[in-house]
């Protein structure tokens, strides 16, 4: 990922890097051909069980907010250092958020199918596979979600090394297709679009923030998360090289997150030289440091490049 979502509205005019990355591609078509499992039942007290299943079921979901996550880590013993270490970490914050939803509606399918009894292997492979195939859902939603039902699970351990998981994870991967086709992208009218536009120098902020966004993210192989996440201060020019580092990009190492470095050479015309464009951003937006915490972790410090562009005329024009 999302990705990455965006900071929310801000009214000054240079602040952070706005930048979002959406889902782009379809649902699976796909058919999966899996074993299906008949999961146990109580019908004589269904009522009552589903009642008490309900309560269980959303006392444990109610977690989305910062600061129930907060009261819910305190009563588990936690003291106030070892709280704030814990949710520092603002990426393992959204993604305990956003699989609530589905965690939810696994309690709520598990409710309607008159289970009582723990949760168990066949249930989560059930679940998965119906909607799998109903949603059309790609593998590795399918997989995160999967992660995310066996967190529910008293012996979660236990349940993720059931070799029928296994044969249903195998199934998905076997059930996709990796594709190696890559389309051919025309960019010659963007190219174009800078000729039209004239001299970097010459540009307004909201076409040179637009410009080097573009550049940077063609010359250097970038993501908009990875733009998003360039440390301004440790940018250098050596011998007309641009050199970035990028602070805890989406990629890790050893499951640990990582400094990236960058290098993007000069192009010899100007209209289309990322370390030009980079420079004159630097003089005419960039020309001070904005320092703010790093999306994923608010002790981490990074001073964006990119600002916000305001709509007032006055300000780009």
């Amino acid at each position: 990922n999302r990705v990455e979502g965006a900071q929310g509205t801000n009214n000054d005019d240079f602040s952070y890097a706005n930048v979002e990355i959406g889902h782009m591609v379809p649902g699976s078509d796909v058919s999966l051909c899996v074993p299906t499992f008949t999961t146990a039942s109580n019908n004589s007290s269904a009522r009552s069980q589903k009642r008490k299943v309900s309560a269980l079921g959303k006392q444990a979901l109610e977690l989305d907010g910062l600061e129930d996550q907060r009261r819910f880590l305190e009563t588990q013993g936690l003291g106030t250092y070892a709280v704030d270490c814990i949710l520092s970490n603002e990426r393992r914050v959204r993604s305990r958020s956003r699989y609530s939803s589905i965690q939810q509606r696994f309690l709520d399918w598990r409710i309607s199918s008159e289970i009582n009894t723990a949760i168990s292997a066949p249930q989560i492979i059930n679940f998965l596979a119906e909607i799998y195939t109903v949603e059309k859902l790609k593998a590795g939603s399918i997989k995160a979600y999967k992660s995310a039902l066996l967190n529910l699970a008293e012996n979660s351990a236990e349940l993720s090394s059931h070799p029928m998981l296994a044969e249903f994870t195998k199934t998905l991967d076997d059930a996709s297709i990796v594709s190696f086709v890559r389309p051919v992208l025309d960019i010659a009218p963007v190219l174009d679009t800078f000729k039209e536009w004239g001299p970097t120098s010459d540009l307004t902020v909201k076409r040179l923030t637009a410009k080097i966004c573009w550049l940077l993210s063609v010359t250097g192989f970038l993501r908009p998360s990875n733009i998003h996440r360039i440390d301004d201060e440790r940018i250098h020019v050596t011998q007309r090289v641009l050199h970035l580092v990028i602070v805890a990009p989406k990629e890790k190492r050893a499951g640990r997150p990582i400094q990236k470095p960058c290098k993007i050479a000069p192009h010899t015309d100007p209209i289309l030289c990322p370390v030009l464009a980079y420079s004159v951003y630097k003089e005419k937006v960039a020309n001070t440091l904005c320092t703010t915490p790093h999306t994923n972790n608010s002790k981490w410090v990074v001073n964006r490049l990119l600002r916000f562009v305001t709509t007032k005329k006055s300000r780009y024009q």
